[in-house]
């Protein structure tokens, strides 16, 4: 049987427990997600070898200073592959928006102790 791709929405309840348990990891909790998310359905976009090389490559950055959560690819060349017609980043993270939403207020109220 073939193992089920993540999905953001199939997993919030893990994803909820982790933010739990650390809600000051919030992004990176986030970031973790959404790659693994985003990574298979990179193939899919580009069918040469180019697809395998970006889903390696993609990575995430949540940053303590500027307080905020940076997706994308840590090769030099990734922004000349892709074209805005083509790029499965924004798709993926407006469509899990509302989550991230939740995820981030959740991670508010329990730093807060407002539950």
């Amino acid at each position: 049987m073939a193992k089920k791709p993540f999905t953001l929405e199939d997993n919030f309840d893990k994803v909820i427990e982790q933010i739990r348990e650390k809600p000051h990891r919030v992004m990176n909790i986030i970031g973790a997600n959404l790659v693994k998310d985003i990574r298979p359905i990179l193939p899919t976009h580009y069918k040469d070898r180019r697809g395998r090389r970006l889903s390696r490559s993609l990575g995430y950055w949540a940053r303590k200073k500027e307080g905020d959560l940076q997706i994308g690819f840590k090769m030099f060349y990734a922004p000349f592959v892709m074209d805005r017609n083509n790029e499965p980043l924004t798709p993926a993270v407006m469509k899990n928006k509302d989550m991230i939403v939740k995820l981030i207020a959740e991670a508010l109220n329990e730093i807060g102790g407002k539950r």
